[in-house]
């Protein structure tokens, strides 16, 4: 967020670069999210879509699955090499 302050601060196409830069991690991270409670990554898409996006954040809040789902072992029991 303080990034994006400075960005518009500075320019309206610098605050541009840093969008494109933070996009990526961001929806990365959402889908990591979503894949620890067993959903797809796809379901980030939902945030295009106003007041359905709420969908969402609801699922961001939820609980991690403490079971192996088909993404993989949740992050609290994935062992440290």
């Amino acid at each position: 967020m303080i990034a994006l302050f400075v960005g518009a601060l500075i320019h309206r196409f610098v605050q541009g670069l840093v969008v494109l830069v933070f996009i990526v991690p961001i929806i990365a991270v959402g889908a990591r999210r979503l894949h620890d409670i067993g959903k797809t990554g796809w379901l980030m898409l939902l945030g295009l879509i106003p007041l359905v996006n709420f969908v969402l954040l609801y699922f961001t809040v939820q609980p991690s699955q403490p079971e192996t789902n088909q993404w993989g072992a949740p992050p609290t029991t994935v062992p440290v090499v």
